[in-house]
């Protein structure tokens, strides 16, 4: 019934105005479309300024994609889904502050389950980046239990792995690979686990298949270039490590700038000393 009424309000009355308006006088009725596109775009401001703020993000335009955002987020009627999207690159961005007043506001908002468990991931990155990660693999660990998707098994594959349990991450890491093989991350995630259980063929086998789909983050071409290095292929190693000062370092990459660099001399300092 609420359906019925959405579409007797949003559809089909505009257009039956729209054709009795036609048949009285065409220049009228190009003046209500004109209007009838404008109020569209009126009530369609979130949707258009998230459009625009995901074409920055994609074309690498972080602080122009931020501010898209945050008109999205500001607009009357912006859904979950993109202030979600908007928390997310906050804290990837390293905004702390404005992500966590962005993300509680929206914790204590009307939720549907799945919103609140999409939620719960960015609090628990957030969380993590606030220096507790213990926590914060409790946080997806609660999410998992009820709720499986790939940015779930990507997160807390990862903060698994940094926690240190090695073994329990690759048991969580190869359910992740089962689950969505094609993600880069999930590869990355699995790949370096391998790598930091010294299993190094294992891991290049991963990471061969992760370099044929060019991932766009530098800790996959990071991390190769580890694994090569242990296998004695210094000369690979350091083309994979050169490749990832090519992407951007982002506030939730597992290593910095300084760490790639260190990570190129120290190959290069290899390969002089043969």
């Amino acid at each position: 019934m609420k359906l019925i009424s959405v579409l007797l309000v949003k559809v089909i009355l505009p257009l039956l105005l729209l054709i009795i308006v036609f048949k009285y006088n065409v220049i009228y009725g190009l003046g209500v479309v004109f209007i009838l596109i404008l109020i569209g775009i009126f009530y369609s401001r979130s949707e258009i300024y998230a459009f625009i703020g995901n074409k920055k993000y994609i074309s690498g335009k972080y602080s122009d994609s931020i501010t898209w955002m945050r008109k999205a987020y500001n607009t009357k009627g912006c859904i979950i889904k993109y202030k979600n999207a908007f928390g997310y690159l906050l804290i990837k961005t390293g905004n702390i502050q404005e992500a966590e007043k962005v993300l509680t506001e929206l914790e204590s908002s009307k939720l549907t389950n799945d919103e609140q468990m999409i939620v719960k991931v960015n609090l628990a990155l957030l969380v993590w980046k606030k220096g507790n990660i213990y926590r914060a693999v409790t946080m997806l660990e609660d999410v998992y239990k009820d709720f499986k998707n790939t940015k779930v098994y990507i997160n807390l594959g990862l903060l698994l792995t940094l926690q240190g349990n090695l073994e329990k991450a690759l048991e969580f890491n190869l359910e992740a690979y089962d689950y969505n093989d094609s993600s880069a991350f999930i590869q990355d995630n699995l790949g370096r686990n391998y790598y930091l259980l010294g299993m190094y063929d294992k891991a290049q086998e991963i990471y061969e298949k992760t370099m044929a789909i060019s991932p766009s983050f530098p800790e996959a071409y990071y991390n190769y270039s580890l694994v090569l290095a242990k296998k004695g292929m210094t000369d690979k190693a350091l083309e994979f490590a050169l490749k990832s000062l090519n992407y951007e370092f982002m506030n939730i990459s597992i290593i910095t700038k300084e760490d790639a660099e260190a990570n190129i001399k120290e190959l290069q300092n290899a390969l002089i000393s043969k």
